[in-house]
């Protein structure tokens, strides 16, 4: 979590804010403090969408449609849709996520068992509100200590429209599939594979009572097992430990009636990691960054919470009656490398910089793609039935992209936009960690794709963020500035290549980000040590204010009417006092980039 930033609200609604979380595709967002004390998930939305008309009306009915489901398995909705600046609060600020949790390996049986009654009882309670599940991601499961929580905001529509009322129940197969997907990732640590319906092999699940349970949900059909009938089954199979209590699970020829899940330690699940939101950020003299496991992976946790259900209540594609498959173009990064047939030379490593930010969506419109064979339904492409927030691996190339759905996950695209009434893909330029787009001009859609990088955060750094990372092997993020961290200075992409670093005023270091296959999608990082003062990156002849004691000097690059020292030498040395003679020295080592140390020498002026 990072301190409030000068402009930042000091409070929201009931919240008082103490501290950044990140950003989404729907937001900034905040830890906000409510009046019973605990700490909840507040985003605050951007004001180009606040601004948006059209989109406020969306923001409106995802509000509306998560406050009307309610149950003690889902995480409570709080929101002002109305405000100049409109905002929403949900879920639990301080708890882990399935995502994080099941992420590095499966869960105990009881604890999967745990997770299936909760968000079947979840589940329950949004058919019984007459909405339609939109999606549900191991990122939207919090695991708190009262037990599994959904946060449904964003994952809901009602169900209105042509031939559909409020009361119509949606159908038991989607949401035991959806179910099914889940208690797979909880089961294995692997999503499930995407499409529908489930192919041998069977899952790859420990437990065999779960393992059929799991297969059962994937392959549900409209004459398949219902929510009622998982949740006995799920019951069945629990150790005297996991019984519910009474009033969860259907009764005799009745359907699941109303009632609280399973308590979370019952089941013997892990507690959560860490202990919450860590405390405020230590001092750049003490060990950082990594120091404390459990917050680190607590703070994961909630950035991909905040990920998940922030980003998943852009629109719906409003054009879902066209019968044949749209035609599709896509483009990526500014200078895409030479694709398999183009005439393009060996420029792609020519990518321009922009002060870090030409990451993402600034080409010229990529190729088109697509059939003119009509297909069985619209609704079985996913990229035109896309809602941001999904994931999808590519089959394809950078030009003539094979998209299919699949769990977020490292290696994947994230939809962090999705844009209507368009098929330029320069509208996704100005978008958050845009790496790639796809567009569907007879849709008029182009979705803004973020690449999922699966070692560390700093992969989608800008200029003037601080990244460290130990060595070139260890995973690399973004972090608070502080000394012995790393500026960013600029950010080239499509290029594992550091020639263009050399240049810049301050530069130390670089960093490659190689993704395979996808040479577009290399990013390279040129990095500056921040040192603990000017002597730092003091050059020759160099004018310095000098404050402190020789013990311990500190010095300010000033003009040289202002200045009372100069510098007279400097080595790459550390504590090399021999090398400045009868001059004063000052010295300085970060302990994992010795390379980077030095001593410079200065005297009175």
């Amino acid at each position: 979590m990072e301190p409030l930033k000068a402009g930042d609200p000091a409070q929201v609604g009931t919240y008082q804010l103490v501290g950044r979380l990140g950003t989404s595709g729907l937001g900034q967002v905040f830890a906000g403090r409510g009046p019973d004390g605990r700490l909840t998930t507040v985003t605050v939305l951007h004001a180009r969408l606040a601004g948006d008309p059209q989109y406020r009306e969306q923001f409106r009915r995802d509000v509306e449609s998560a406050r009307r489901i309610t149950g003690p398995s889902l995480a409570p909705v709080a929101a002002d849709t109305e405000s100049d600046v409109p905002w929403v609060a949900t879920g639990s600020a301080d708890a882990p996520t399935l995502a994080s949790v099941a992420g590095s390996g499966p869960l105990p049986p009881a604890a999967v068992r745990e997770v299936g009654l909760a968000l079947a009882h979840a589940l329950r309670a949004v058919q019984a509100a007459g909405a339609k599940l939109t999606g549900i991601e191991p990122s939207q499961v919090l695991l708190t200590p009262e037990g599994p929580r959904l946060t449904h905001f964003g994952i809901t529509q009602p169900m209105v429209g042509p031939g559909s009322t409020m009361a119509a129940v949606p159908s038991d197969a989607d949401a035991v599939q959806a179910l099914g997907r889940v208690l797979h990732f909880a089961a294995t640590g692997r999503p499930a594979p995407a499409g529908g319906g489930w192919q041998q092999p069977a899952p790859q699940v420990a437990d065999p009572v779960l393992a059929s349970i799991v297969a059962d949900c994937l392959a549900a059909q409209a004459s398949g097992p219902g929510l009622d009938t998982v949740v006995e089954r799920l019951n069945a199979a629990a150790p005297p430990a996991m019984a519910p209590p009474p009033g969860f699970g259907p009764a005799a020829g009745a359907g699941m009636p109303p009632g609280p899940p399973p308590g979370f330690a019952a089941g013997g699940f892990p507690p959560p990691p860490g202990g919450g939101i860590p405390p405020a950020p230590t001092p750049a003299n003490q060990p950082w960054w990594r120091t404390a496991n459990g917050q680190l992976v607590a703070i994961i946790a909630v950035v991909v919470l905040v990920i998940g259900i922030g980003v998943a209540t852009a629109g719906t594609n409003g054009d879902s009656s066209s019968s044949a498959d749209p035609t599709v173009s896509a483009s990526g990064l500014p200078s895409l490398p030479a694709m398999p047939g183009d005439s393009s030379d060996d420029e792609s490593d020519s990518t321009s910089s922009d002060g870090g930010s030409s990451d993402g969506g600034s080409s010229d419109g990529g190729s088109d793609f697509g059939s003119d064979e009509p297909s069985d339904s619209p609704s079985a492409d996913p990229v035109a039935d896309a809602v941001t927030g999904d994931c999808f691996d590519n089959s394809g190339t950078a030009s003539n992209p094979e998209l299919t759905s699949t769990m977020c996950g490292s290696g994947t695209f994230k939809a962090v936009d999705v844009l209507h009434g368009t098929s330029d893909t320069h509208s996704c330029d100005n978008v958050p960690d845009d790496d790639w787009n796809v567009s569907y001009p007879v849709r008029g859609l182009v979705l803004c794709l973020s690449y999922q990088y699966d070692h560390g955060t700093a992969y989608h750094a800008s200029s003037g963020d601080c990244v460290y990372g130990s060595s070139a092997t260890s995973d690399w993020d973004e972090i608070d500035c502080q000394t012995g961290a790393f500026t960013v200075l600029a950010r080239y992409t499509g290029t594992t290549s550091s020639a263009k670093c050399k240049g810049l005023r301050d530069y130390d270091w670089s960093e490659h980000f190689g993704i395979s296959g996808r040479a577009d999608l290399d990013v390279t990082l040129c990095l500056s040590m921040v040192y603990p003062d000017d002597a730092g990156h003091a050059v020759l002849n160099e004018c310095l204010k000098f404050t402190g004691t020789y013990a311990q000097p500190h010095m300010k690059s000033v003009s040289c009417s202002a200045a009372n020292v100069i510098v007279t030498g400097r080595t790459g040395k550390y504590n090399a006092k021999t090398f400045c003679g009868n001059d004063a020295w000052t010295t300085w080592k970060p302990n994992d980039y010795p390379s980077l140390a030095y001593t410079m020498c200065y005297r009175k002026r």
